[in-house]
């Protein structure tokens, strides 16, 4: 039978574990809740093919979900933790895939400054329909895209760069757990709304 001793080193070692996270796990749950806004924002697009029948303040706490939380949370974590720490180990930022990065950051950004700003008059301006549909195409695809490439080439990168020390892990801040979960409150209605969108009709 184990010690009193061991057993407590076996509880704190699973209280680490479970409290440290590394920073690309973090990341990559983040991206799961931004898939879960972007399959909304595309089902939107489909929907503004066939009609302009949408609530603009439904439209804009979407936008305003990837804004604050694709962008503002997670790209500019991404930013401020994420590149620096692998530019610190070598990685360049002005060249490769962390340049590749940022200026897919600053595309998606370009992208949600026009959706957000057309969003109130989708059902005054068939033009602006038609921007916003290739728009919200255009940034879903992107990324979609970024999200991939990050997931299976520069998160694994900065997992191997960091693979001989502890650097990448670190206890979850108390600003990222709300953000999480506010996130989560923020598109679960929006996934509502868009499953009940009305199914384009198929083409005769």
């Amino acid at each position: 039978e184990g010690t009193e001793h061991d057993m407590t080193i076996h509880v704190h070692e699973r209280e680490h574990s479970s409290a440290h996270l590394r920073l690309t796990d973090v990341l990559q749950a983040e991206h799961r809740r931004i898939e879960r806004g972007l399959v909304c924002l595309t089902r939107l697009a489909e929907h503004l093919r066939t009609t302009a029948d949408v609530h603009p303040d439904a439209v804009g706490a979407l936008l305003d979900f990837l804004r604050e939380y694709a962008d503002h949370e997670h790209h500019r974590r991404e930013e401020r933790e994420l590149f620096p720490w692998m530019q610190r180990h070598g990685l360049p930022v002005d060249t490769g895939p962390i340049a590749v990065m940022l200026a897919e950051h600053d595309l998606g950004r370009d992208h949600l400054r026009h959706l957000l700003a057309s969003a109130r008059h989708l059902q005054l301006d068939a033009n602006v329909r038609s921007e916003f549909i290739a728009r919200a195409e255009a940034y879903c695809t992107l990324l979609g895209a970024h999200i991939d490439k990050e997931d299976h080439v520069l998160y694994p990168m900065a997992d191997r760069l960091g693979a001989s020390t502890r650097e990448l892990y670190r206890a979850p801040t108390a600003e990222e757990t709300q953000a999480g979960a506010h996130g989560d409150d923020v598109i679960e209605p929006r996934e509502n709304e868009a499953r009940h969108l009305p199914k384009p009709a198929p083409a005769p």
